[in-house]
């Protein structure tokens, strides 16, 4: 049997300490996160395989309902760049208690190293599924629980979620006649109630945007 390097017991570590504190992370099972996780935590995988015939031609959001685990589910919309402008400089907030499934009684801070430098602060971040940038819900059925990896990849704010949230704002503030058709489907293993990776579809009306995007749920090289 191979011998596990720091970084895993490090994660190791981590894990165990909150699977004791947080009842809730007794389903979430670290060891296969620590496969497959690419520098910023996303991964283009291709393009996006939508058909913008399933989309409604206006401005739409559309939420799952939770399932009996309270896990949330797939979202999709139709995003125009008055949503965009219409979030700008408005940061919707969650109510006290209005988590997603897995979310932490108690949250902890860790430091972790990226690459673009040093990240230190809250391990889990409550990660939209449709981004507030691009005009979601601060709705916990539009949330999972994320790592801050996940959610923004590198102590830069360019990876993870980030990565797609901020190229398809970017577009759509700048071409303000283009269409948004946006997919976002977490993906859990058995019942465990944090996802493992979150996939991200978008499709710009010109076809500028047509990426899937796969974010990875985890967090590597923790340091105290």
């Amino acid at each position: 049997m191979k011998k596990l390097t720091n970084s895993a017991l490090s994660l190791l570590a981590v894990f165990i300490i909150a699977l004791l504190l947080n009842g809730p992370l007794k389903h979430l099972n670290p060891f296969p996160l620590l496969k497959n996780t690419r520098d910023d935590y996303y991964l283009v995988a291709g393009s996006s395989g939508l058909d913008p015939e399933t989309f409604n031609k206006t401005s739409n959001y559309a939420y799952s309902e939770k399932d009996e685990l309270g896990r949330s589910g797939q979202a999709r919309a139709t995003i125009t760049s008055k949503d965009v402008f219409d979030s700008m400089n408005y940061r919707g907030q969650f109510k006290n208690g209005d988590n997603p499934s897995g979310y932490p009684e108690k949250n902890f801070k860790t430091r972790i190293h990226t690459t673009t430098g040093t990240y230190d602060g809250w391990f889990y971040n409550r990660s939209h599924l449709i981004a507030d940038s691009l005009g979601g819900v601060a709705e916990s059925y539009n949330a999972i629980t994320g790592t801050r990896m996940q959610n923004v990849g590198n102590r830069s704010n360019t990876g993870g979620m980030q990565y797609i949230e901020r190229k398809c704002t970017d577009y759509l503030k700048a071409h303000r006649s283009v269409k948004l058709y946006y997919q976002v489907t977490p993906y859990y293993r058995g019942d465990e109630l944090i996802p493992r990776t979150v996939e991200v579809r978008a499709l710009t009306s010109d076809g500028a945007i047509d990426e899937k995007v796969i974010t990875y749920n985890t967090a590597k090289r923790i340091h105290d």
